[in-house]
């Protein structure tokens, strides 16, 4: 094989396990190569040359509700507008967010929440955001921050890519077959020529049970191995990379000064089973924090463990220096299905400061009068933590006898202060619908538990009654009985229903509750709301009040606009910054569906798609199948691949009009070929001859002329002088226009 420089190397000599065969007889070079030394993309790959930037586009969305209240000493009303501003340009994308409020006597207040200018950069496969932003808090935990923040974003890799999976290694001796398996069910399944074989592209379910592996070899001999697998979020696949960097000043309400900030952390897959990753945060107020953690997937579980160490210096005080340690774990047990995740375990010195703790404390140090024991001793600074959860699923002799969950979470702070809280669920299904159980126990800092009970009920009406058929009205009924252990004890009781089209949603509750602690203070409450899809966006009312003479309304409403250069278009959802759309054009489809939501197309021929998934191939459809005859759609799919945040215009083809059938033949009275070209006036290509010469035309002129062409030579084509008679109905079903001749000569 020829090198760039223009050498040769020998194959056979450089990557072991190649083989070369030459066949004299049918002069067939056939070289096998082992899966190892092949170059693989994963499947669902696509190049960033195909992302689709979008249109320039200006979105803009609300969020509106009003409320009013009624109760024996007051009455209130308040208005609340959550807005949401979008440009986009070229690679760009500006968002902006902020909320109008209005209260009873009170003036309006607009605050202006967030700001910022985005693009990916498809080398780094990053996001870079310049304005307001929070980090990812995976490393650290998150801060906002106005400045410039760059991370990799994880949504333009592959299903195979992204994630943790372990890679599956192994020997193949013929052309093999390769079958992984989890839970039962195949996940993967591909051939390899003899030699040694990777596979790194597995995309595994859920975050455990281990992967059973079968190699199949060509002559039906079989190997079989496990390879385990569970996962915590800190672990990554095999020499992949997740990272950020961030730099401004600290987004953060109620201080006196902000602080300017720097953090960043790395992620770094050493091998299918280990991951490194590392972090820094600094202020300007001397406060750094530096973070060493390492994960691993084993037979026993998932671990991660990771210390971070703190340097501060305050005002008053001087230097504080402390360390704090985390510990994570994840298993779930393939026999038992239970499923163990101790979601964080930390414990800190008593000199360790997060960067918000350090921020807060230094700022009230600095610009109040307070002296610094009493800050300290204030101030709630964590000294354990631990918070567990357990899943169990009781399957046993292949019957389902419902799922039992146990949580808990326990915190000790530096003060001496503590809180906890654990609970203890069970949920099944039963003939007439489904049930649950929960009860909970809590601590505040003072020790002083409370206990509750909740019992739920979900019961369609399908199910209580055989005959119930009914795809509209009330459908359900949800009751739920609630005590606690300070005497109360409450119960709902509600019901919901919908129309025919689903455009119209409602429900009505109740609710009835009793102090034992307190005679005569029961409380009934009796409400209801309404929700209604239109076509600008879901607009909702409620209604409520209570034996007491209290009562509460409210009115509501949602939905965007995108501004683009073919005018003004509604969008019947709420856009905010993570929205990337289609916008749909098809002129004359009114009222079909686009994508897999109940958007329409509206009387202007467009529509929306709001739920796109960046940097993917997503499939745009319109659903023709409530149009009448008269519109006709060349394609009813199309695939886009858009950027993160985009506008992407997809236009789909129509004919408007009453469709013709012409039944054509040539002047000698046979057929014209089957697969012929027609064209009108304009030579503009409008269909091709169907079976038994008949063709298919809509959108027509009353008169003209239509040529027909199977060939290039005269005598393969010919001319169909029409007159479409006048109708006199409203139907749009088609029309047949027969025995119509087709001369040579025009």
């Amino acid at each position: 094989m020829k090198k760039a420089g223009g050498d040769y190397y020998n194959l056979l000599k450089v990557t072991p396990g190649i083989k070369v065969r030459f066949d004299q007889e049918t002069q067939e070079l056939n070289i096998s190569i082992p899966q190892l030394y092949i170059e693989n993309r994963p499947d669902g790959y696509i190049d960033s040359s195909l992302w689709d930037e979008g249109i320039t586009a200006g979105t803009f969305s609300y969020d509106v509700n009003a409320y009013h209240s009624d109760n024996a000493d007051d009455s209130s009303d308040s208005v609340y507008s959550g807005l949401h501003y979008g440009l986009n340009f070229g690679e760009w994308r500006f968002r902006s967010r902020g909320a109008l409020n209005w209260e009873s006597g009170n003036k309006a207040t607009y605050d202006s929440q967030e700001a910022w200018l985005q693009r990916d950069i498809a080398s780094l496969k990053s996001q870079l955001v310049i304005g307001q932003s929070s980090t990812r808090g995976d490393t650290f935990d998150s801060v906002a921050v106005k400045g410039i923040h760059l991370y990799n974003d994880d949504r333009m890799l592959t299903g195979a890519e992204s994630g943790y999976a372990p890679t599956i290694k192994g020997v193949a001796n013929t052309n093999a077959k390769v079958t992984v398996k989890q839970n039962g069910n195949i996940i993967k399944q591909v051939t390899v020529p003899p030699g040694p074989f990777e596979i790194t592209d597995i995309t595994p379910s859920g975050f455990g049970n281990d992967l059973d592996v079968t190699l199949t070899e060509a002559d039906g001999r079989e190997q079989h191995f496990s390879v385990p697998f569970s996962s915590v979020s800190q672990l990554l696949r095999e020499d992949s990379l997740r990272w950020e960097v961030a730099s401004g000043q600290l987004d953060q309400d109620g201080l006196y000064h902000s602080p300017d900030i720097a953090t960043a952390s790395v992620y770094y897959g050493l091998t299918d089973k280990l991951t490194t990753y590392a972090g820094f945060q600094s202020t300007d107020q001397d406060y750094d924090a530096f973070l060493l953690g390492s994960a691993v997937n084993t037979a026993l579980g998932a671990f991660a463990f990771d210390a971070t160490q703190s340097y501060a210096t305050l005002p008053d005080i001087g230097k504080w220096n402390g360390t704090s340690y985390r510990l994570s774990y994840s298993q779930q047990l393939a026999q038992s299905k239970t499923s163990v995740n101790v979601a964080a375990w930390r414990y800190a010195t008593e000199h360790y400061l997060s960067l918000s703790d350090a921020t807060n404390i230094y700022d009230q140090l600095k610009h109040t009068q307070n002296q610094a024991q009493w800050v300290i001793s204030d101030y709630q600074r964590l000294k354990e933590q631990l918070q567990v959860n357990i899943t169990q699923p009781l399957d046993f002799y292949n019957e389902y006898w419902g799922s039992l969950y146990v949580s808990g979470s326990w915190n000790r702070y530096w003060s001496e202060q503590s809180n906890t809280q654990y609970s203890l669920g069970y949920s099944n299904a039963f003939r007439w619908g489904t049930y649950s159980i929960t009860a909970q126990r809590s601590y505040d800092e003072n020790n002083d538990s409370d206990d509750s009970v909740y019992l739920s009920f979900n019961l369609p009406f399908e199910k209580l009654s055989p005959n119930f058929k009914k795809k509209y009205g009330f459908t359900d009924v949800n009751m739920g009985l609630r005590s606690d252990s300070d005497g109360t004890t409450q119960l709902d009781a509600s019901t919901n229903g919908n129309s025919t089209d689903n455009r119209f949603n409602y429900s009505l509750n109740t609710s009835y509750s009793t102090d034992s602690n307190q005679s005569g203070n029961n409380l009934t409450q009796v409400g209801g709301n309404v929700n209604y899809a239109s076509r600008f966006g879901p607009w909702n009312a409620s209604l409520s009040g209570s034996d007491r003479g209290d009562k509460q309304m409210s009115l509501g409403a949602s939905g965007g606009m995108i501004l683009y250069h073919g005018g003004l278009v509604f969008v019947p959802d709420n856009i905010d910054s993570a929205n990337t759309i289609a916008l749909v054009s098809a002129p004359g489809a009114e009222g079909s569906h686009v994508g897999s939501s109940d958007n329409q197309i509206d009387h202007s021929g467009y529509g929306v798609v709001t739920n796109l998934s960046p940097y993917h191939r997503n499939m745009v459809n319109v659903d023709i199948s409530q149009l009448d005859n008269s519109v006709y759609l060349d394609n009813t799919s199309a695939t886009v691949i858009p950027d993160a945040g985009a506008v992407v215009e997809v236009s789909f083809k129509t004919k408007v009009g009453t469709p013709y059938v012409f039944d054509i033949m040539t002047e000698q009275h046979s057929h014209i070929p089957f697969g012929a070209d027609v064209y009108d006036e304009n030579n503009e290509w409008l269909s091709a001859v169907g079976q038994g010469g008949k063709v298919l035309l809509r959108g027509m002129k009353d008169t003209g002329t239509l040529h027909i062409k199977w060939g290039e030579d005269t005598s393969q084509q010919c001319y169909v002088n029409y007159h479409l008679p006048a109708r006199n109905d409203k139907k749009n079903t088609s029309m047949l226009l027969s025995s119509m001749l087709c001369k040579q000569n025009n």
